[in-house]
């Protein structure tokens, strides 16, 4: 219902929101900066366990100015830890990235890095 927002909010800066066929893309573009003979550098990002990586409190915030139409449902959902039990009786609390398996996951992921993408990106057309 809110995937236009999500995309809106991304722009064409962020490959996971809604596009199709956009990590794909990435990756030739990519490829095609990295063989050019006036590359300067291309910088190599780990994804991996990216989900858990965000700061909550920092997503929900940047979630609320871009996309606030989201925010409430968001911060409701994440600004308490996430307990997860273990077998024993243990508990262990989550309280940074998303909780595995929650639609919201990749909304959060997609936004949470959004202003630091709008600063880089100002920052290498300001050069």
């Amino acid at each position: 219902m809110l995937k236009q927002d999500v995309i809106e909010t991304s722009g064409s800066l962020q490959v996971c929101a809604g596009f199709k066929c956009g990590s794909e893309a990435a990756i030739h573009a990519i490829r095609k900066i990295f063989e050019a003979v006036d590359s300067d550098g291309v910088l190599l990002i780990d994804a991996s366990n990216a989900f858990n990586s965000p700061n909550r409190s920092a997503a929900l915030h940047n979630l609320r100015i871009l996309c606030s139409t989201l925010a409430t449902f968001a911060i409701n959902t994440y600004r308490e830890p996430t307990r997860y039990f273990i077998t024993g009786g243990k508990e262990i609390q989550l309280a940074e990235g998303t909780t595995q398996d929650d639609p919201m996951a990749m909304v959060l992921y997609t936004v949470s890095p959004q202003s630091l993408i709008i600063c880089l990106n100002l920052f290498s057309t300001a050069r």
